[in-house]
């Protein structure tokens, strides 16, 4: 199945039509930012070749943690199979439940480990977020989430950070 899904991504070219939009558009931004499902498919790919680096949210539990060398695998193949390396700028802890003992050693691991950059700010997790989401509401404007509006701001304080020194 695999092997038909990547025929059919080559003959119909779809995996490049994020590319040819953004690169009509990227001018006009700094950062263009696509949100992808945790899986690798063809809207993984087609992020993929349309960026010039990836950020990967990853939420400190154990199911999460065990999926992060999966999709390493996977964008190592994107990389041979198209001949295009993109940076990886590092990983950004979100829906944090700092409490638990777990949450704490799957993110100490995971900055413990020496091949990967991982974020000091984080984002914990909220139904304060999810309410203001679904409400339409400005998340630094909704008095409920301004904390975490803070949180946002540190998180992306550190990646323009990143992206300067690299």
């Amino acid at each position: 199945t695999l092997r038909l899904m990547k025929i059919q991504e080559s003959e119909r070219g779809e995996e490049f039509k994020l590319q040819r939009f953004l690169d009509k558009i990227k001018g006009a931004y700094d950062f263009i930012f696509i949100d992808c499902p945790p899986t690798m498919s063809i809207f993984t790919l087609s992020a993929y070749l349309a960026s010039d680096a990836y950020l990967i949210p990853v939420k400190p539990d154990y199911l999460s943690s065990i999926g992060l060398p999966l999709l390493e695998r996977g964008i190592k193949d994107y990389e041979e199979r198209f001949a295009k390396r993109i940076k990886q700028i590092g990983i950004i802890f979100t829906m944090v439940d700092i409490r638990t003992t777990l949450m704490k050693d799957t993110m100490n691991t995971l900055k413990a480990s020496t091949n990967r950059v991982v974020f000091d700010n984080y984002l914990r997790h909220s139904t304060k977020i999810a309410r203001a989401v679904k409400q339409n509401k400005v998340l630094f404007n909704y008095s409920e989430s301004k904390p975490y509006g803070k949180e946002i701001i540190n998180i992306a304080d550190e990646f323009l950070d990143k992206v300067r020194r690299r």
